[in-house]
């Protein structure tokens, strides 16, 4: 993003400020695939089926709609978008749904949007809903649900409504509602809710992020926020100040021809900068930055700011290969003949070798794991306090058997006696697996601020299965701009 300021002899003797903002707006998509996104329809079927209400269908491939008041049929979805990366104002939004079937199309759908701040609103675990997990979004839990029909609490605004289109077309809804309730958010988390506008609604599906279609999307424009540069004269230099951001670094740029290309104008080295390829790259001193340099001798002359994202810095790795370090492993082992996290090299079952060197952790190294296992393993504290934003990498190789055993990923607070923050992923299982696999995810802003641990939870069931290895992580890396 440029910022441009104009600066001349008179202007300096006239203390010139100025509020400006960026070149362009910008074109953002987000789906409920992306971070802390989410989505998963709930059900009531009173008529044979009334444990419906209480089931989970966080991992079906559609989200869904539909009433029959005299089966007592309801159907409604949830969605959820992660806007922690929006900075600036939406001024115009679209959200589109891609069908999956034909039936029921031109039915008129409602969307409404979860109130910012109620329960539900927040990240996935205690202050938001979950997709899939402990515990899951049901229809008898969901946030500002209804549960005698089709309609919603004072907790969830009607937004408006749009009609079903066919299979594999995407309906967009727009409406000014839409953009004022994603400007109002505060927690960089927003939850969309379809549900029928009729008790009479047909059978609809679309496509969610499970699916192999087009998952629930937001289009947005967004025009970046405000920048306030100002440029003082002071006896023989200029002050100049502008408005600064965690995350991010600056570059000064100076030139006396206002027309001239912007790749051609000189970078100025300010006091305290950092010269990278010829660019003086000057770092964020939030909320504001101040820097004094030579006035100019020139009768006019033009400055801009450019504001870069920081690129990530390594704030914690664990390789392993100097041994377990602070790592800590606790839990239920579960049944004979138990089941634990272990610190080495694999043997016997699972993988071949560490994804890298020699060690790594896993449940049971020398055997399948057990029944009734309930484990975790977690990381250090790590120190996420100056972090404008952070990713978690790692390695692992999965063995778990499917639909029954899992692992999760969680986020804590290391501050808080380890108090949950997020869930940051759910029912990590599968069978014969190929190798060891990547595995990325953006921290929610909940990290942020914080010294956070990372939990690797396994947990077995009690039936005797047949033997699988269960899970393997390497090569721990959390990444973050500063």
């Amino acid at each position: 993003m440029r910022r441009v300021l104009i600066w001349s002899d008179v202007a300096a003797l006239l203390a010139l400020g100025l509020v400006l903002g960026a070149d362009h707006d910008q074109a953002v998509t987000i789906t409920t695939a992306d971070g802390d996104g989410a989505d998963a329809f709930v059900e009531r079927f009173d008529n044979g089926f009334p444990d419906r209400e209480d089931t989970n269908y966080g991992t079906d491939v559609n989200v869904r709609t539909r009433a029959v008041v005299g089966l007592g049929l309801y159907r409604k979805s949830y969605l959820r978008f992660d806007l922690s990366g929006i900075t600036g104002e939406i001024v115009s939004a679209s959200f589109g749904l891609t069908g999956n079937n034909s039936e029921a199309a031109g039915e008129i759908i409602n969307v409404y949007g979860l109130t910012d701040g109620v329960t539900g609103d927040g990240a996935p675990g205690p202050s938001g809903w979950i997709e899939n997990g402990d515990p899951s979004i049901t229809f008898n839990n969901a946030p500002a649900n209804d549960t005698s029909g089709i309609g919603l609490t004072a907790d969830a605004t009607l937004l408006g409504t749009f009609v079903k289109g066919f299979v594999d077309a995407t309906t967009e809804f727009t409406d000014p509602a839409l953009v004022t309730f994603l400007n109002n958010d505060s927690n960089g988390l927003v939850t969309l809710i379809v549900a029928p506008s009729t008790t009479a609604g047909g059978d609809v599906s679309w496509h969610s992020k499970e699916g192999p279609g087009t998952a629930p999307t937001l289009s947005l424009t967004v025009a970046p926020a405000p920048f306030s540069l100002t440029i003082t004269s002071n006896g023989a230099d200029l002050d100049l100040t502008w408005d600064s951001r965690a995350g991010m670094f600056y570059v000064l740029r100076s030139s006396t021809d206002l027309a001239a290309d912007l790749a051609t104008w000189d970078s100025i080295n300010v006091p305290g900068s950092v010269e990278n390829n010829g660019v003086f790259e000057i770092a964020a001193n939030p909320p504001l930055n101040s820097h004094r340099i030579p006035r100019p001798g020139d009768p006019v002359r033009f400055y801009r700011v450019e504001e870069f994202p920081t690129p990530p810095q390594s704030v914690f790795s664990g390789d392993f290969e100097g041994g377990q370090g602070g790592w800590t492993t606790g839990g239920d082992p579960g049944s004979d003949p138990f089941t634990n996290w272990e610190f080495g090299a694999p043997t016997v079952v699972g993988p071949a070798a560490a994804n890298s060197g020699a060690n790594c952790f896993g449940t049971n190294l020398a055997a399948g794991y057990a029944n009734d296992a309930d484990l975790w393993l977690r990381s250090p504290a790590i120190d996420l306090t100056a972090a404008g934003g952070a990713t978690l990498n790692f390695s692992h190789y999965v063995d778990i058997e499917e639909n029954f055993d899992s692992g999760q990923v969680w986020l804590l607070d290391a501050d808080a006696a380890n108090a949950e923050l997020a869930i940051l992923e759910m029912n990590i299982d599968g069978n014969n697996p190929a190798g060891w696999e990547a595995f990325s995810k953006s921290l929610p802003a909940a990290a942020l601020g914080k010294n956070v641990v990372i939990e690797f939870r396994f947990s077995s069931d009690n039936f005797n299965d047949p033997t699988q290895a269960g899970w393997y992580i390497d090569d721990v890396l959390v990444t973050a701009s500063l």
